[in-house]
């Protein structure tokens, strides 16, 4: 088995780099998966995978999502689509999807069920983050139906801990962890 970890240094992909220490993959500071030719011959020149774990994206908190809206859609959508026409391509069986639990709906019960994702529409400031990852979901179940893939979706919830965003465009668990250390560092 060779693994690949796309967004390989972020909050999530660095654990995977750590479970697979001789997995190979690229971060979007690295690897340009924007464009189509750029993943698929870092993905091909690196290593033939035979698992794909798909992190890779821009991300960042509400505030990012609502001033850079169409920019992240645009990037988030083709970073995906690339990842998985590249692991098309290349035949890969298994490829498992960073979800987001953006993607529920605004309203409805708690805790969140699987069987919510399309029952009703997702918080509108997270719609650059929500409709990549519900794409991407039906994107897998349409590669197993029709190819026999094993490509899967994973949505982890309330993840934040070391190499989580801070600053202005950071979600909220990283922001006030941040604040919380430099108020106790002036203090």
């Amino acid at each position: 088995m060779t693994y690949y970890i796309a967004g390989n240094r972020g909050l999530v992909g660095k654990h995977y780099m750590e479970l697979y220490p001789n997995a190979r993959g690229g971060n979007t500071s690295t690897t340009d998966y924007s464009h189509y030719l750029s993943t698929w011959t870092h993905m091909v020149a690196d290593i033939k995978p035979t698992h794909v774990v798909i992190n890779a994206a821009t991300v960042g908190g509400l505030q990012e999502d609502l001033d850079r809206s169409f920019e992240l859609l645009m990037r988030n959508l083709d970073i995906q689509n690339n990842l998985f026409k590249a692991c098309a391509e290349m035949g890969v069986q298994r490829v498992l999807l960073q979800g987001s639990t953006c993607s529920y709906p605004e309203h409805g019960p708690q805790p969140f069920m699987e069987q919510q994702l399309m029952d009703g529409k997702p918080y509108d400031g997270y719609m650059t983050t929500a409709l990549p990852k519900l794409v991407g979901m039906y994107q897998c179940r349409a590669s197993n139906e029709k190819r026999g893939t094993r490509w899967r979706t994973a949505i982890c919830t309330n993840m934040f801990g070391p190499g989580d965003r801070t600053g202005e465009h950071a979600h909220v668990i990283g922001a006030l962890s941040k604040r919380l250390v430099e108020l106790f560092r002036n203090d």
